[in-house]
């Protein structure tokens, strides 16, 4: 088995000698192999392969958007069913051109990719648990690869920290491709090499470039005979260091066989607030949202997804509980505030019981049903993970604590066949409230308190069926709105 320059030598030499003619008939054979992922557990949809003969067929461009090529799990098989192949068989006259690629764009590079994943490096650097005692303790250099991130050929902090910046939508890529991959045969070969430098083996240092994997001087023969030794490979997603199946759930993410690696359990709510009532909310109205937590073990990390969109809202600001800082960002990409917080040192985060968080918005248009406008996010779950990388049980709530109107307004309501007057206030204040005929005649007034945000007061039932108004005045402002009675 020749070493990464070794072969790369060996191989220049032979494109090199390579006739530039081509001689003999072709008939088109189908080429298969298998891509396993991590421990050939799970098929993968968001990757794809190109292979074609080099002398017969050359490569000029790949698309840009794989198909998915999953079959049924555990095994992914990729086919490529028109690959033409001289029909001398026993001839070298087959160069053979492989590019695995995948789409590389922000739901590839985040998929699977959490706060557990974040704690594993950390972990993994404290050495408890290190990649190599991790099970299946056989796929650790794999879990190496994973983990670098940034392309330096080590796991450290500098990767956990991209990874995050990732996840916060602080950048969109990673310095690595999406997924590596390594050839099945050479690691298996050199099972030895391939642990103690991992990095050896990957695609892209073994063959640099876009032109992806040459295998030159084959014959038909060889090429039927040995399929795995030239199409079979491995590969591993960056960033997916944990990747444990046992916490999977359906869900909107499909990588992996119409599951994915995040995580529910305990009493975590994936949607809190209360959507039956509907308030409706105006232009510039501040909407005060809490974060509650209450959990009794320790939190090593926390991934807190809230779901709201740029066109409805403008993020004012985000309040912490006393004495707790995590890293945090509004992720435009997921249209969501991501909560984003790992133990990097082996100690427990210290998190405040209770409110941790409140977070203030102002609305930017008129918004019908401000109950539904906020949640979290679907596709992204709460993970509250402990010591040893479980999620905890914990309660979590999401709710909205205050509406503060920018302005004051007011509007009659019907309920019951009674009338209501509803106003709302920016502030606590005294304001005159009259009533009148509709040709201006004076009815009724009276001073009543207004409390901040919403305030309903009962309308006298004693009038006659008719047109009437109503006006509310306070210091600065003047409202004024027709009531009806019938």
């Amino acid at each position: 088995m020749l070493g990464g320059g070794q072969f790369l030598f060996a191989l220049i030499i032979a494109i090199a000698l390579m006739p530039v003619f081509s001689f003999g008939q072709t008939v088109n054979k189908t080429i298969y192999g298998e891509s396993l992922w991590r421990n050939q557990g799970y098929g993968v949809a968001n990757h794809n392969f190109d292979i074609k003969n080099y002398l017969i067929d050359e490569m000029d461009e790949y698309p840009l958007n794989p198909d998915p090529t999953t079959a049924a799990c555990p095994y992914e098989i990729y086919t490529s069913e028109v690959m033409p192949l001289y029909d001398q068989e026993d001839e070298y006259n087959n160069t053979l051109k492989i590019r695995p690629y995948s789409i590389n764009n922000y739901t590839d590079y985040t998929n699977g990719v959490s706060a557990q994943d974040l704690l594993a490096i950390a972990n993994h650097l404290i050495g408890n648990p290190s990649f190599e005692s991790r099970s299946p303790t056989e796929d650790f250099p794999f879990r190496y690869i994973s983990g670098d991130a940034d392309y330096d050929n080590d796991v450290d902090l500098d990767d956990a920290d991209m990874i995050q910046d990732l996840l916060l939508g602080y950048r969109y890529d990673l310095e690595r491709n999406s997924w590596e991959w390594v050839h099945k045969e050479e690691v298996e070969d050199a099972e030895e090499r391939f642990e103690e430098s991992p990095y050896d083996f990957v695609i892209d240092y073994n063959w640099p470039g876009s032109e992806g994997i040459i295998l030159p001087g084959l014959s038909t023969d060889q090429i039927e005979a040995n399929n795995g030794d030239y199409f079979d490979f491995r590969t591993t997603k960056i960033g997916d260091i944990v990747a444990n199946s046992s916490w999977t759930y359906p869900s909107a993410n499909s990588w992996v066989c119409g599951s994915g690696s995040y995580f529910s359990g305990g009493e975590v709510s994936t949607r809190s607030i209360d959507n039956s009532i509907g308030t409706k909310v105006r232009a510039g109205t501040i909407v005060k949202v809490a974060v509650d937590l209450n959990v009794v073990d320790d939190i090593y990390a926390i991934q807190l997804p809230i779901s709201f969109s740029e066109k409805d809202y403008e993020l004012v600001g985000v309040d912490f509980a006393m004495g707790y800082n995590p890293r945090w960002n509004y992720n435009p990409i997921i249209q969501s505030l991501v909560v984003l917080d790992f133990a990097k040192h082996g100690d427990p985060l210290i998190i405040p019981r209770g409110k941790l968080a409140e977070i203030t918005l102002k609305a930017k248009h008129e918004i019908r049903n401000v109950q539904s406008s906020i949640s979290w996010n679907s596709e992204w779950n709460v993970e509250i993970i402990g010591k040893d990388e479980s999620q905890l049980n914990a309660e979590l709530k999401l709710e909205i604590i205050e509406i503060i109107p920018s302005e004051l307004f007011l509007e009659i309501r019907y309920d019951g066949g009674y009338s209501k007057v509803y106003i709302e206030s920016p502030k606590g204040q005294m304001v005159s409230m009259k009533f009148f005929t509709y040709q201006g005649q004076p009815l009724y007034e009276d001073q009543i308190v207004l409390n901040r945000g919403e305030n309903y007061f009962q309308i006298p039932n004693h009038y006659l069926p008719g047109l009437y108004l109503v006006c509310v005045n306070s210091i600065n402002e003047f409202r004024l709105t027709k009531l009806c009675i019938w």
